[in-house]
C-alpha cells in the first residue's frame, strides 16, 4: 500500500513539472575562432607615373614658364630691354657732339674829305664747324642715374606680372584637374566652374598677348590635318562583294 502511494505521488509531481524546452530550441552553430579580424585592403598608392599620365592631357598648352616669358615680353619689361638701354648710353659717349654756326657781317664805312666822299663796304661771311668728344661719359654718364631708377621700376613691375601669371595659371589648372577627377553633379556648380576657367583663360590671354588662344588654334589645326591624312572608317572598309543569286529551276 505504501508503494502505491509513493508511485502515485511521483506521477503527480512529474505531471506538474514543465517540460524541458532545451531540446526543442534550435541548435546554435559553433563559432570558429579565426583569430583577429584582418584590416581592409589598402588602396593602391598614387605614383608619379599616374600624375604624369593625368597631366599629359594638357601637353598642348604652354607651360607656366612660357606664359611668364610671353607676359614679360608683351609688357616690354624684359631684362634685355634694360641691358639694351644701358648699352646705348655707353655707346652714345663714343659719338662726338657737332656744332655749326654761320655768321654774315656787312659794314658800310664812308669817309668825307674835301676832295669827295670815300665809301668802304665790308661784306664778311663766316662758317664755323665744331666737333666735341666727352670721353668722361665712357666711365659714368649722368643718364645712368635715371636709367637705374627706371630699371628698378621695371624689376618691380616684372615681379608683380610674373606672380599674377603664376597665380592665374595654377588656379586654372587646379579647376581643370578637379573637373577630370571629381566633376560636380550639380549643374549650377559645373557652369560656375566652366565660367571660372574661361575667365582665367581670358585673363592669361590678356597678359600674354593671346598665348593660350594661339595654342588652341595650333592644336585645332593639327587635329584637322591629322583627320585629312587619316581616311574614315567607311572609306577604309572595302565594300562586300554581292553573291550571285542562283536561279530557281521550275
Amino acid at each position: 500500500m505504501t508503494n502505491l502511494v509513493f508511485l502515485a505521488a511521483t506521477f503527480f509531481l512529474t505531471a506538474d513539472t514543465p517540460p524541458d524546452d532545451t531540446s526543442r530550441a534550435p541548435k546554435r552553430l559553433a563559432q570558429v575562432d579565426t583569430g583577429p579580424a584582418l584590416p581592409p585592403p589598402a588602396a593602391k598608392p598614387v605614383t608619379a607615373a599616374d600624375v604624369k599620365r593625368l597631366l599629359e592631357k594638357y601637353r598642348d598648352e604652354p607651360t607656366v614658364q612660357e606664359l611668364q616669358e610671353r607676359a614679360v615680353r608683351h609688357a616690354a619689361v624684359h631684362p634685355s630691354r634694360v641691358k639694351s638701354l644701358l648699352r646705348r648710353v655707353r655707346t652714345a659717349a663714343l659719338l662726338p657732339e657737332f656744332r655749326t654756326r654761320l655768321n654774315k657781317n656787312l659794314a658800310d664805312d664812308r669817309t668825307q674829305t674835301t676832295s669827295g666822299t670815300t665809301q668802304y663796304v665790308d661784306d664778311q661771311l663766316r662758317f664755323e664747324f665744331r666737333v666735341t668728344w666727352e670721353f668722361d661719359r665712357l666711365i659714368f654718364d649722368k643718364n645712368e642715374v635715371a636709367l637705374a631708377r627706371a630699371s628698378a621700376d621695371l624689376v618691380e613691375l616684372r615681379t608683380e606680372l610674373v606672380n599674377e601669371v603664376t597665380k592665374l595659371y595654377f588656379e586654372r589648372r587646379r579647376l581643370q584637374i578637379e573637373l577630370d577627377l571629381d566633376p560636380p553633379r550639380d549643374l549650377l556648380a559645373r557652369v560656375r566652374t566652366d565660367l571660372r576657367i574661361d575667365e582665367l583663360s581670358a585673363a592669361l590671354d590678356a597678359l600674354t598677348g593671346g598665348a593660350l588662344a594661339e595654342s588652341r588654334r595650333t592644336k585645332n589645326a593639327r587635329v584637322k590635318t591629322r583627320e585629312k591624312k587619316t581616311p574614315s572608317a567607311k572609306a577604309a572598309t572595302p565594300p562586300r562583294a554581292l553573291r550571285p543569286i542562283a536561279a530557281r529551276t521550275p
